[in-house]
C-alpha cells in the first residue's frame, strides 16, 4: 500500500464521497488554520461528524493493513448509504452471501442497531 492510498483525501475522493474541488479548499483551510483536514471538512460543513469519523476509522485499517484500500473504500461508502458506523458496515461487508442464518431478516436488524 502507497502512503497516498492511506491519506484520508485521497480516501474520501476516491469513494466519491467529496468533490476534487471541495477537498482542494479544504487542504488549503486545513494548511492555513494548521488543523487537522477531518476537523477542517467539518467546519466547513462538507462533510458530517459520522462521515468523517468513518473516513478516519477506514483510514487506520488501511494504515495497518487490516484492509485493502479497495475494501476500506467499500465499507465507507456502505457506511455513507446507510448512514451507519464504520464497524456496523464493516459486519455488513463481511457477511457471506452463500450463509442463510447469517442473512436472516433478525441478524441484519442487530446490525442496525434495530
Amino acid at each position: 500500500m502507497s502512503t497516498k492510498e492511506s491519506k484520508l483525501g485521497t480516501i474520501l475522493l476516491d469513494s466519491k464521497l467529496i468533490s476534487g474541488e471541495k477537498l482542494e479548499h479544504a487542504l488549503e483551510f486545513s494548511k492555513i488554520a494548521g488543523i487537522p483536514l477531518g476537523k477542517t471538512l467539518r467546519l466547513l460543513n462538507y462533510l458530517s461528524e459520522l462521515l468523517v469519523d468513518n473516513a478516519l476509522m477506514a483510514q487506520g485499517l488501511i494504515q495497518t493493513g487490516e484492509l485493502s484500500f479497495d475494501e476500506g473504500r467499500f465499507v465507507l461508502q456502505t457506511s455513507n448509504l446507510f448512514q451507519i458506523s464504520f464497524l456496523q458496515a464493516l459486519e455488513i461487508a463481511r457477511l457471506d452471501p452463500n450463509d442463510a442464518e447469517s442473512l436472516k431478516f433478525g441478524n441484519l436488524l442487530k446490525i442496525f442497531g434495530v
